[in-house]
């Protein structure tokens, strides 16, 4: 939970054992080229208890420069109803192109029946992830399916 202190300032209190208090700052972190793994949360579109069905994701991206100034090679995979199982989508993110790029991904197999969509992108070599890749949009296309 976040507080404002008595000097106009977000907080929240870090529970290490120590029970420290940390003051939020908007400083940018860094994080070196390498492994990586992001997963979204389970989208259910506003309505969990519809099947959809989906079509294609648009992902709009910055692929950055890796630190051998190859391409970028990140994985894009999918889970469907919150199982956590992931199968490929129908390409990765290989642009390595500093202006943002936008990939038309499909499901490596039609998803016809589901209530929720989950998206994981992962770097898996030292190369494979560089420190300035940024997602900058994510939009799938899907339909409701008619309830029975």
């Amino acid at each position: 939970n976040y507080q404002i202190d008595w000097n106009n300032e977000l907080v929240v209190m870090k529970n290490d054992g120590n029970s420290n208090i940390i003051t939020y700052t908007q400083a940018a972190g860094t994080v070196g080229d390498g492994n990586m793994e992001f997963i979204t949360k389970d989208f259910d579109f506003g309505d969990p208890s519809q099947r959809k069905k989906i079509y294609k994701v648009y992902i709009t991206y910055t692929g950055g420069v890796c630190a051998d100034d190859s391409d970028t090679a990140i994985d894009v995979q999918y889970a469907i109803d919150g199982t956590g199982s992931f199968n490929a989508m129908s390409a990765d993110l290989t642009s390595n192109s500093t202006t943002p790029t936008t990939a038309i991904l499909t499901p490596s197999s039609p998803i016809n029946n589901c209530y929720s969509f989950q998206l994981k992108f992962s770097g898996t070599d030292v190369n494979a992830m560089p420190s300035t890749f940024e997602i900058n949009d994510i939009t799938i296309i899907f339909r409701r399916k008619s309830l029975k």
